[in-house]
């Protein structure tokens, strides 16, 4: 499959994210494609997840996780290929979804099937930025309850604390978790199991690029960090994001001055703000309960690392339960607190030893490990090689010293 010339007929209608039956000229080509390369992956395979951010480089393919997406968050990509003259519904053929699903925004997928998808339409339009030029396809209502409070919010902080909280209703893979470090605050993305880099790279494009819509001023981060690889052209992520980008970063994030998140929206209204954000409560309740605890506890795990205290205790307070019940309640499902902590302290690891500016004693600390001799031994536990010996082994010894 490929775009079409003048002579195709024009692209499906799904309803209801007025994909126009004449879109607008396409965007130009990013230098890749111009170059008519990278076009020799297969689409779908297991191999095209592997450069994942926030969800410890596992194939998305691997197993059913539960996890569901809003048709919602899928409206931006039909339009964007749209205007690529591609049709959208030929991307449908055997992925086990019909367009008739399209015809209510709040059907859901699952995560699997949605990164499935995601795949083809990179692979078909050759668009290695296809997240960034998604998100400029955004419009007034397609997020509906998250976007309304947030709308209502009283600052950009707010806000944006705001779609860490009801993010769910939109994507259950997705967290977000708020940090400040001096005048600088930050919302770090992590998505359990992994996601297709454009899903990330369209997550955070999309918080800036609605950032503008709401405010009505030209803002930026600060910084935008991914802690997946740069593609070969990187014009079209400083243009839509126009701020310092940091490729390969440990953890994939947006970075804010606090001058910033304290500006007030001029459309601010705290009475309308409480009621939408009941509603949007009522909403999360509503939502199916397929995701298992066991997953629930390991994002808690990964946002605790972060803070620096990956404790039972801490995990409790995030998740507002009692030690009893979450021990309880992961017994149930077969595992306990401490196969989870190591086995995200493990994939963590693997990752972060990917990353040449991070030292063994840096990702010991960043894993919370006592000082870097507990996590060498704990690293010779999982793999049967030291973290250094893991770094020197080639992409193909260093699977099978894993497994």
């Amino acid at each position: 499959m490929g775009a079409c010339g003048a002579a195709c007929p024009p692209p499906v209608r799904l309803a209801p994210y007025g994909v126009s039956r004449a879109p607008p000229e396409p965007r130009p080509a990013t230098k890749r494609s111009q170059a008519g390369q990278g076009t020799s992956r297969k689409a779908c395979s297991p191999e095209l997840y592997r450069d994942v951010a926030g969800g410890y480089g596992r194939s998305a393919l691997a197993e059913s996780s539960g996890a569901t997406l809003s048709l919602r968050l899928v409206a931006p990509f039909v339009r964007a290929i749209a205007a690529r003259r591609i049709d959208p519904g030929s991307l449908l053929t055997g992925v086990g979804i019909s367009a008739d699903q399209f015809g209510d925004p709040d059907n859901r997928i699952s995560h699997e099937t949605a990164m499935v998808l995601l795949a083809r339409t990179v692979e078909v339009t050759g668009d290695d930025a296809l997240g960034i030029h998604a998100a400029e396809h955004i419009r007034p209502g397609d997020f509906d309850a998250l976007e309304h409070v947030a709308r209502a919010s009283r600052t950009l902080r707010s806000a944006l604390d705001a779609v860490s909280r009801y993010v769910r209703l939109l994507h259950d893979a997705t967290t977000f978790v708020h940090s400040v470090s001096g005048e600088r605050e930050s919302w770090t993305l992590h998505v359990e199991p992994a996601a297709h880099r454009a899903s990330v790279e369209f997550a955070v494009a999309t918080l800036v690029v609605a950032g503008r819509l709401i405010t009505g001023r030209d803002d930026a981060p600060e910084e935008v960090l991914f802690s997946h690889s740069a593609p070969p052209d990187v014009s079209e992520y400083a243009r839509v994001l126009r701020c310092k980008i940091t490729w390969g970063a440990p953890r994939t994030a947006l970075v804010f001055d606090r001058a910033l998140l304290d500006r007030t929206f001029s459309q601010a209204n705290p009475a309308l703000s409480a009621t939408l954000e009941q509603h949007a409560e009522r909403l999360l309740a509503e939502l199916p309960k397929g995701r298992t605890y066991a997953t629930r506890v390991r994002e808690h795990l990964v946002a605790a690392l972060q803070a620096g205290d990956p404790t039972l205790g801490n995990v409790v307070s995030r998740l507002k339960t009692s030690d009893r019940t979450l021990r309880r309640r992961l017994q149930e499902e077969g595992v306990t607190f401490s196969d989870l902590l190591s086995d995200v302290r493990r994939e963590l690891a693997l990752r972060y030893l990917e990353d040449p500016r991070l030292s063994v004693d840096e990702i010991a600390f960043l894993l919370g490990f006592a000082n870097g001799s507990a996590f060498r031994r704990a690293f010779r536990r999982w793999t049967g090689v030291a973290p250094s010996e893991h770094r020197g082994l080639s992409p193909q010894n260093a699977s099978r010293a894993v497994k």
